[in-house]
């Protein structure tokens, strides 16, 4: 599982929240897949810039089966100030 504080404050043009601390609740097993996942999404951001595929909506989520070992969604996208600042 993975646990955070909120700021205080208004939410993102999502809905939500940006939080204060995460607590990630996993076995060594189960962190290796997060950090692959991330590793990967990393990757495939870097290369998409690369080919200007980067859109405001670009994100990635990890397959069901990470989903279901970490007990939750989990939605990566890129940082927005690195990415549109210049477009």
């Amino acid at each position: 599982m993975i646990y955070g504080y909120c700021e205080d404050g208004d939410l993102n043009e999502h809905g939500l929240k940006q939080l204060k601390s995460i607590g990630i609740d996993a076995s060594p097993e189960d962190l290796r897949l997060l950090i692959a996942f991330l590793h990967e999404v990393a990757d495939e951001m870097e290369e998409a810039e690369g080919l200007q595929l980067i859109h405001e909506n670009w994100h990635r989520h990890p397959d069901r089966d990470l989903v279901n070992r970490l007990g939750c969604d989990l939605a990566v996208s890129p940082r927005s100030s690195h990415f549109f600042r210049s477009r």
